[in-house]
Protein backbone atom coordinates (compact mmCIF):
# COMPACT_ATOMS: atom_id res chain seq x y z
CA UNK A 1 0.00 0.00 0.00
CA UNK A 2 2.98 2.33 0.23
CA UNK A 3 2.87 3.22 -3.47
CA UNK A 4 -0.65 4.69 -3.20
CA UNK A 5 -1.19 8.30 -2.22
CA UNK A 6 -3.33 9.28 0.72
CA UNK A 7 -3.82 8.29 4.30
CA UNK A 8 -4.84 4.90 5.65
CA UNK A 9 -8.55 5.56 5.18
CA UNK A 10 -8.16 6.59 1.52
CA UNK A 11 -5.89 3.67 0.71
CA UNK A 12 -8.22 1.16 2.35
CA UNK A 13 -11.26 2.58 0.53
CA UNK A 14 -9.46 2.20 -2.81
CA UNK A 15 -8.51 -1.39 -2.06
CA UNK A 16 -12.03 -2.29 -0.89
CA UNK A 17 -13.69 -0.58 -3.88
CA UNK A 18 -11.27 -2.30 -6.25
CA UNK A 19 -12.14 -5.66 -4.67
CA UNK A 20 -8.49 -6.22 -3.80
CA UNK A 21 -9.22 -6.48 -0.08
CA UNK A 22 -12.29 -7.44 1.95
CA UNK A 23 -13.88 -4.63 3.94
CA UNK A 24 -12.26 -4.44 7.39
CA UNK A 25 -14.44 -4.22 10.50
CA UNK A 26 -13.06 -0.81 11.49
CA UNK A 27 -13.71 0.92 8.13
CA UNK A 28 -17.27 2.13 8.93
CA UNK A 29 -16.21 3.54 12.30
CA UNK A 30 -13.22 5.28 10.77
CA UNK A 31 -15.36 6.81 8.00
CA UNK A 32 -17.77 8.23 10.60
CA UNK A 33 -14.93 9.69 12.70
CA UNK A 34 -11.90 10.13 10.44
CA UNK A 35 -8.51 10.96 11.94
CA UNK A 36 -7.41 14.59 12.07
CA UNK A 37 -5.41 15.89 9.13
CA UNK A 38 -2.59 18.31 9.80
CA UNK A 39 -1.56 21.03 7.33
CA UNK A 40 1.66 20.41 5.44
CA UNK A 41 4.12 23.14 4.49
CA UNK A 42 4.14 24.21 0.86
CA UNK A 43 7.50 23.86 -0.82
CA UNK A 44 10.85 23.41 0.86
CA UNK A 45 11.48 24.18 4.49
CA UNK A 46 13.71 27.13 5.29
CA UNK A 47 17.20 26.45 6.59
CA UNK A 48 17.58 27.15 10.29
CA UNK A 49 20.09 29.90 10.97
CA UNK A 50 21.10 31.10 14.40
CA UNK A 51 22.71 34.43 15.32
CA UNK A 52 25.94 32.71 16.40
CA UNK A 53 26.42 31.01 13.00
CA UNK A 54 28.44 34.01 11.78
CA UNK A 55 30.90 33.64 14.66
CA UNK A 56 31.17 29.88 14.20
CA UNK A 57 31.96 30.33 10.51
CA UNK A 58 34.66 32.92 11.28
CA UNK A 59 36.16 30.67 13.96
CA UNK A 60 36.45 27.68 11.61
CA UNK A 61 37.98 29.89 8.91
CA UNK A 62 40.62 31.07 11.38
CA UNK A 63 41.16 27.65 13.04
CA UNK A 64 40.42 24.92 10.45
CA UNK A 65 42.04 22.29 12.68
CA UNK A 66 39.14 22.62 15.10
CA UNK A 67 36.92 20.89 12.56
CA UNK A 68 38.80 17.67 13.36
CA UNK A 69 37.30 17.61 16.85
CA UNK A 70 34.25 15.37 16.96
CA UNK A 71 32.11 16.37 19.93
CA UNK A 72 30.08 13.17 19.81
CA UNK A 73 32.88 10.59 19.56
CA UNK A 74 35.23 12.61 21.78
CA UNK A 75 38.07 12.26 19.28
CA UNK A 76 40.53 15.06 18.63
CA UNK A 77 42.60 15.38 15.49
CA UNK A 78 45.13 18.11 15.95
CA UNK A 79 48.37 19.18 14.34
CA UNK A 80 50.29 17.56 17.18
CA UNK A 81 48.64 14.22 16.50
CA UNK A 82 49.24 14.51 12.75
CA UNK A 83 52.91 15.42 13.27
CA UNK A 84 53.40 12.55 15.70
CA UNK A 85 52.41 10.16 12.95
CA UNK A 86 55.18 11.46 10.68
CA UNK A 87 58.66 9.98 10.65
CA UNK A 88 61.17 12.18 12.49
CA UNK A 89 58.65 13.95 14.72
CA UNK A 90 61.22 14.12 17.52
CA UNK A 91 63.59 16.00 15.23
CA UNK A 92 60.94 18.69 14.67
CA UNK A 93 60.57 19.32 18.41
CA UNK A 94 64.26 19.52 19.26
Amino acid sequence: MSFMKGDLLTKTRKLVNGLAKPQPVWLKAMEQAPPATFPRPDGKLKAISLPEDVYIKKFFQKYPVAKGHDAIKKQIKSYEFEFSMRAGYDADIK
